[in-house]
């Protein structure tokens, strides 16, 4: 939005603001100029980057100035024009930027000095003010296995992940992303966390990954960087986590002008990490590799734009616990291909776009490979074990988008903003290698676990249509309402299956900013409903090829940790498809999860210093659980024992804990129905505190920090990230032992996060850091029964959030040292990264089983981890 005016009063007769390439030398593609209309005002349609303004007109003053266009944002910019001939010159001023949606932006200026390892969980967890990362990635032990983030209250199985406005998310794993960036080749990395533009679909957050774009001239820019197994810091007493032995990353970029005026970029990373677990001594390995390049063809008013992506990555089994081998590895390869065209026809920006995502994963295991025993406590929930040998998962997208903003209606601007797509996607999987395995629960034999596929080929589709429209009104000098409507519908079923998902959706959005003219305040309210996604996993429910089968309890008489059939009790019938004989069902009156959202808050700026405060209320309604319909609490016997609950000292007293014991004559008769909850909402509730200046173009420094809570019925019993999750499907409902205390305080709430960086950057030396604080993560104490039909079971004491593990404090730095040469334009130079640089040793897990090792320290977080590396650019 431009207003503009001249200096010495006379009415503006003719003027035009044209957005540039960042070099200045031609018009940006796909953009048209604005005039400036009697009323001094003119709107530019962007999409994000970096631009030039140039405003100028006959007998004016031409004025040119940097701008940084953010997705969902808009940006106020006053120009005083200067009369040809006069000695002060046309000046352009950002006055205001809004953004629509709660956001928190990484530039290209902090990814590249502010240390991670090259992939966005690396860099969020540790600087995004309000994201927790489902582990500690601590200077590269999580290259190439897949991070989920979570927070503001949603479940991180509904984290998106967009890479030039394309979906990246997995549609199976959900809550992953397909791409593996190189942060350093991005022009920018965003998070919207709450207050969704409705071109978003899902409840939040969602990471934006914005590719750099080629400028005129050729440039690129090269590093690598190394972590020798002699620089890292040693385990200590108790075994952290993980720990890094060596790491090597490396990545190249380049873009420029090729024929016909079009321009090319294109960048590639390789990265891989060998790793401690705990207290092995067996390393564990890990791999990415990715490449991109990006074309485009810009004309006038309009641009063409070709996007190719492919990645592979390389890491340990996920379900490597129930097999006797825990080195098993797999491997993930992703391909994308994107088209767009953006065209500028008078004040308005239309853009179309086509997709198509294709990723295959393979598990290295033998058909013949034998079964292990799992640690109940350490690996999770059983059920989570079983998978497929290999899976493709494939998306293909249509999309069409049309932005206008010189509507005027009843005396009142309006920006409008429509959008429509239609999407599909589908995996097929086959299985492998599925042996029984064995359960321990506390290091005692409980259960065995004889489940697996019918031997067909599992193919499960959906088709989502999303559309929306948003409308930006201008109710005067300072009030701004934005009203958006979005329809989402989903349609999902698995091959041969007798039920399916169908799901459609209209929800509102409405938010309101009240800031006066030129004021150094506002006040931003709002409410939103948002429709959460469907997922392909929910669709195994009742499909013919998912994994079946038996679960039995398991008598180790001869303690010798090896069953056989003589130890062996049939106990239930287990799995999504065909339970004792009846296939498992998708409840006909299935509903879609939704969020409701309440969000307000202010913001200051005093001189250069932005401080922000905003308190949100989020809650989740109609969750999608497992229920089992065959063996309900009736066929249970229930006994009680004493127990203190919360163990905090001076405490008087105990309550009963119900044991329920499964009656013998319900062996086998398990049924399941893909249901919502019987439970009340999740809730999310916080204040969020952001304060943040950019002194010069050396100095930054950013403070963010949030006090909440996050309360839900957790997917299993355990503190797990993929078992104390709202979003999972797990066996809350499915045995009344996992319903004792299932609410309780959610794996991503650490009711405490507080998180700063800052950097300076000079002409050969810069440096920058990220201290992180977080409380420690929700557990509950455990109640272990024996002599129960089922076998040894454990049973919640109270709800998760009654005890906390410690919390967690990290710093990070990286220093670099460049030397310029060539006029300038080339440069050389050293990295030198610290991550945890105090090695602090805080405890991320303890014993949390009833009895006298009851908080024990079982492990820390990972200790201190050292980069070198050199870097060049052209």
């Amino acid at each position: 939005m431009i207003s503009a005016s001249r200096s010495d009063g006379v009415p503006l007769t003719a003027a035009e603001v044209t957005l540039l390439t960042p070099g200045g030398n031609e018009p940006a593609s796909g953009i048209a100029p604005a005039k400036v209309g009697p009323d001094g005002t003119a709107t530019l349609i962007a999409p994000p980057g970096a631009y030039l303004i140039q405003a100028g007109g006959p007998d004016l003053t031409t004025v040119t100035a940097p701008v940084v266009v953010n997705g969902g944002e808009v940006i106020e910019v006053e120009v005083r024009f200067a009369s040809a001939g006069e000695p002060a010159t046309s000046q352009a001023t950002e006055t205001d930027r809004w953004p629509l949606a709660y956001q928190t932006r990484f530039d290209r200026r902090l990814l590249d000095a502010l240390p991670h390892s090259r992939t966005a969980g690396s860099l969020l967890e540790t600087a995004h003010p309000f994201l927790v990362g489902d582990r500690i990635d601590g200077g590269g032990l999580t290259a190439g296995t897949p991070q989920r983030l979570g927070g503001q209250g949603s479940s991180a199985t509904q984290t998106s992940y967009r890479l030039n406005g394309v979906d990246v998310t997995d549609p199976d794993a959900t809550g992953q992303s397909l791409f593996f960036a190189d942060l350093r080749t991005l022009q920018s990395l965003t998070v919207t966390s709450a207050s969704l533009d409705a071109s978003s679909a899902g409840p939040a957050p969602t990471v934006d990954m914005l590719l750099s774009r080629a400028t005129d001239a050729w440039s690129g820019a090269a590093e690598l960087t190394a972590a020798p197994e002699g620089m890292q810091a040693a385990a200590g007493d108790i075994a952290p986590i993980e720990r890094l032995k060596t790491w090597v990353d490396g990545g190249f970029s380049a873009g420029g002008a090729i024929a016909s005026r079009s321009r090319l970029f294109l960048s590639a990373r390789a990265a891989s990490v060998d790793r401690y677990e705990r207290e092995s001594p067996d390393t564990v390995h890990g791999s990415a590799r990715a490449f991109t390049a990006r074309w485009t063809a810009p004309g006038e008013g309009q641009a063409v734009n070709l996007l190719g992506a492919f990645s592979t990555a390389d890491s340990p089994l996920a379900a490597r616990a129930r097999f006797a081998d825990r080195d098993l590895t797999q491997s993930d390869d992703s391909l994308l291909v994107h088209a767009s065209w953006d065209r500028a026809r008078g004040n308005a920006q239309w853009s179309f776009g086509a997709a198509f995502q294709r990723a295959a994963l393979d598990a290295d295991v033998t058909a013949a490979e034998p079964g292990g025993v799992m640690e109940r406590l350490k690996d999770g929930a059983p059920m989570s074990l079983l998978g497929a040998a290999s899976t493709t998962r494939q998306r293909w997208s249509l999309s069409a988008r049309m932005t206008r903003g010189d509507r005027r209606w009843l005396g009142v601007e309006h920006l409008i903003d429509t959008g429509a797509s239609i999407s599909g996607a589908g995996s097929n999987a086959t299985a492998g290698a599925e042996p029984a395995f064995g359960e321990l629960v506390n290091d005692v034999p409980a259960r065995v676990w004889d489940v697996s596929s019918a031997g067909q080929e599992s193919q499960r589709n959906s088709t989502t249509l999303g559309a929306f429209v948003t409308d930006r009104m201008a109710l005067g000098n300072a009030v701004t309402l934005t009203a958006a409507l979005r329809l989402d519908f989903d349609h999902g079923s698995a091959d041969r299956a007798a039920d399916s998902i169908t799901w459609a959706t209209l929800l509102p959005r409405a938010h309101a900013r009240w800031r006066p003219r030129n004021g150094a305040f506002s006040i931003t309210g709002g409410y939103g409903w948002y429709a959460h996604r469907l997922p392909l996993g929910y669709l195994a429910v009742g499909d013919p090829a998912a994994a079946s089968g038996t679960m039995y309890r398991w008598d180790d008489r001869n303690g010798d940790r090896a069953w056989n059939s003589s130890e062996l009790t049939p106990v239930a019938a287990v799995g999504f498809c065909c339970a004792g004989g009846d296939a498992s069902r998708i409840d006909d009156g299935l509903r879609r999860p939704v969020t409701r959202e309440f969000r307000i808050g202010g913001e200051h700026t005093i001189a250069r210093w932005r401080i922000g405060i905003t308190g949100l209320d989020r809650r989740e309604d109609q969750l999608v659980t497992l229920v089992n319909t065959g063996v309900t609490p009736a066929d249970y016997t229930v006994s009680y024992v004493d127990d203190p609950g919360v163990d905090i000292a001076g405490l008087q007293g105990s309550a009963p804990l119900p044991i329920y014991n499964r009656r013998p004559e319900s062996a086998l008769h398990d049924r399941y129905l893909l249901s919502n909850t019987p439970a009340p909402p999740s809730r999310f509730q916080s204040v969020d505190i952001v304060l943040e200046n950019e002194f010069s173009n050396r100095w930054f420094v950013r403070f963010g920090g949030t006090a909440y809570r996050s309360e839900g019925v957790g997917a299993s019993r355990g503190y797990r990230s993929d078992e104390n999750d709202q979003g999972f499907l797990g066996e809350a409902f499915v045995t009344p032992n996992a319903q004792t205390y299932a609410r309780g305080r959610l794996f991503y709430d650490r009711a405490f996060i507080m998180k700063v960086m800052g950097g300076y950057t000079a002409r050969i030396v810069s440096g920058a850091f990220v201290a992180r604080y977080q409380d420690g993560q929700p557990f509950s104490r455990l109640v272990l029964a024996d002599g129960l039909t089922q076998g040894r079971d454990m049973v919640q004491a109270y709800g998760r959030g009654g005890q906390r593990f410690t919390y967690t404090v990290t710093l990070d730095a990286r220093v670099a040292a460049d030397w310029r040469f060539g006029g300038g334009r080339r440069a050389a130079g050293l990295v030198f990264e610290a991550f945890n640089l105090l090695n602090m040793a805080n405890e991320v897990e303890e014993d949390v089983v009833t009895g006298p090792a009851f908080r024990t320290i079982t492990a820390v977080q990972p200790p201190r981890v050292l980069h070198v590396g050199i870097r060049a650019t052209f």
